[in-house]
C-alpha cells in the first residue's frame, strides 16, 4: 500500500474512531439520571470538530496528488455519512434537551417517523409545547411533499405587507424554492435571471419562501438580492409551516410545479436539466 493511501486509511479510522468515542460517551452519560444541554453541546462539538480535522487532512492529502479526485470524492462521502450518522444518533440520544431536540427536527427527514414518535415520549414538560417539539409533532402526523403530489397551498406574506398564497398563481408553471438565495452563490442567481428572462410572467413565477422572523428581515433579504422573484414567509422562521409540509432543510430547496399544479422536480440544489425538461 503506498504512503498515500495509508494516509487516508490512517484518517478514516481516526474519525471512525472519534464517532465512536462521542457515542460511546453519549451512551455512558445516559446511564445517569439527567441529561443535560452543556453535555450534548461538548460532545457535539467533539463530533464535528473531527470531522472538520479530518477533512483538513484530506485536503492536504489531495493537494498532494490531485489526479485521484474521484478516489478522494468517495472518501470526504464516507466521512460525511458516518458524520451525519453521529449527529443523528447523538442528537436523538440527548433529544431532552433544548439543542438536542432542535438538532433532532433539523435531521427528522433522514429519521424514520416511528423512531422520531419515539423519542418525542421522552422530552421532558417544559419543552413538550416548544416550537420544535410541536413542528416534529406537525412533521410526523403529515404527508411530506413528493414528486407526482398536488401542491400544498399555504399563505404568507409578501415584503409590501400585502398577502399571498400559493393557489393565487395557479395556472402557470412556478419554481418554489426554500431559502438559499445566498448559499447559491452567483452561479445560481445568474440562472435564476436567465430562467426569468426566458419565459414570461404569466407562464412562470419563481416564488422563494424565506425563513425569517419578521416582515424587517424579509425586506432585508428581498432588498440584499434585488432579483425578479417573489419573496414571501410566514414569520415562523426555522420552523414555518411550509418547510414541514414540503419537507425541506437544506436550502435551497426547489420544487417546479407545473401548470396544473404537479411537483415534477423536488431537488436540494437547481436540477438544471430536470427542470428544462418541464419548462
Amino acid at each position: 500500500m503506498s504512503n498515500l493511501n495509508m494516509n487516508v486509511m490512517k484518517t478514516i479510522c481516526f474519525f471512525a474512531a472519534m464517532v465512536f468515542a462521542v457515542l460511546v460517551t453519549s451512551c455512558r452519560n445516559g446511564g445517569s439520571q439527567t441529561l443535560s444541554e452543556a453535555e450534548y453541546l461538548h460532545l457535539d462539538s467533539m463530533l464535528w470538530n473531527s470531522y472538520e480535522a479530518s477533512v483538513d487532512s484530506l485536503q492536504s492529502l489531495y493537494g498532494s496528488d490531485p489526479d485521484k479526485r474521484d478516489s478522494f470524492s468517495i472518501v470526504y462521502k464516507e466521512l460525511l455519512d458516518d458524520a451525519l450518522a453521529g449527529n443523528a444518533s447523538l442528537a436523538l440520544k440527548y433529544v431532552s434537551v433544548p439543542s438536542g431536540l432542535k438538532r433532532v427536527f433539523m435531521v427528522r427527514l433522514d429519521v424514520p417517523k416511528d423512531t422520531l414518535r419515539a423519542v418525542l415520549g421522552r422530552i421532558p414538560a417544559d419543552l413538550a409545547d416548544s416550537p420544535y417539539a410541536e413542528a416534529l409533532r406537525m412533521h410526523i402526523d403529515n404527508d411530506q411533499i413528493e414528486e407526482g403530489d398536488r401542491y400544498y397551498d399555504f399563505n404568507a406574506t409578501l415584503p409590501d405587507s400585502s398577502s399571498f398564497a400559493l393557489s393565487s398563481l395557479e395556472g402557470k408553471n412556478i419554481l418554489l424554492l426554500y431559502g438559499g438565495l445566498g448559499c447559491m452563490g452567483e452561479y445560481g442567481r445568474t440562472y435564476l435571471t436567465s430562467l426569468r428572462n426566458s419565459m414570461p410572467h404569466d407562464s412562470l413565477e419563481i416564488v422563494v419562501y424565506q425563513p425569517c422572523s419578521s416582515l424587517e428581515e424579509l425586506r432585508e433579504i428581498a432588498g440584499y438580492y434585488p432579483l425578479d422573484v417573489v419573496n414571501v414567509s410566514d414569520f415562523k422562521d426555522d420552523v414555518g409551516t411550509f418547510k414541514i409540509l414540503y419537507g425541506a432543510q437544506a436550502t435551497p430547496t426547489c420544487f417546479l410545479i407545473d401548470k396544473e399544479g404537479v411537483v415534477r422536480v423536488k431537488s436540494v440544489g437547481f436540477d438544471v436539466e430536470r427542470f428544462a425538461e418541464y419548462l
